[in-house]
């Protein structure tokens, strides 16, 4: 899955559907901006025009392990990202920052 974004804001809910889907994503550093994610262990990142086209010559001469770094976004997915826990979190700092009752 490619995502050459150069610009914009907020979160991408799309890397997180692909990550989801156990897609290899290539992305910019901006493009996948606030998405807990490692470089070449479940996304590769790469900023430049040059870093881009390397990234898509090794993909072509197979040399990507797309598979695991796919595998390794889904788990990353399902790890921080499932509506479940995502809920629970929010539940467990609401719940920290109530007051204590009396």
């Amino acid at each position: 899955m490619l995502v050459p974004l150069l610009s914009g804001g907020g979160m991408r809910i799309k890397i997180i559907e692909g990550m989801a889907m156990g897609k290899a994503v290539l992305s910019t550093a901006l493009g996948a901006e606030g998405i807990a994610v490692r470089d070449g262990h479940d996304i590769l990142l790469r900023d430049s025009a040059a870093e881009w086209l390397e990234a898509l010559r090794a993909w072509a001469r197979g040399e990507v392990p797309t598979a695991q770094i796919g595998a390794a976004a889904a788990r990353a997915a399902a790890d921080q990202y499932d509506n479940r826990r995502v809920i629970d979190r929010f539940v467990d700092l609401y719940t920290r920052l109530q007051p204590a009752q009396s």
